[in-house]
């Protein structure tokens, strides 16, 4: 009796933790604060980009500048092509910023980096509406 018991609250415990840690992924950084979005691309770059830490603190204001303009685009009534386009024209200003105080051998792997995961985004929209 009390083993079935204990694997009845072990069984439970385990699938309360795989919920939670699906949902905490399910987030991600898109649901979360423009500086939490902000230090998660700057730890993102400072690793493989290899930063060291004076262009980190740069890195991480030009971050967060952006995450809050975007911030505050997403909260507008616009529409969806006006705020990708919106968004769009601050992601260039951004790279522009960026390539300033990235090397520029820094500055192209962080290109094709963004371009891979952009990709790779793309195929997982792809594959969500099959």
């Amino acid at each position: 009796m009390e083993t079935s018991i204990f694997r009845f609250a072990l069984v439970g415990t385990m699938f309360m933790i795989t919920f939670a840690s699906h949902n905490l992924q399910a987030q991600g950084p898109r649901h979360s604060s423009p500086e939490d979005r902000a230090r998660w691309q700057t730890e993102w770059m400072k690793k493989e980009l290899s930063l060291d830490s004076a262009v980190v603190a740069k890195v991480f204001d030009i971050n967060l500048k952006y995450a809050s303009k975007v911030e505050a685009i997403m909260r507008t009534d616009s529409s969806r092509y006006a705020k990708r386009r919106d968004v769009s024209v601050l992601m260039k200003a951004k790279d522009s910023e960026l390539e300033k105080v990235l090397t520029p051998e820094q500055f192209k792997l962080y290109l094709q980096k963004k371009e891979a995961a952009q990709e790779k985004n793309r195929e997982q929209r792809h594959q969500r509406r099959l």
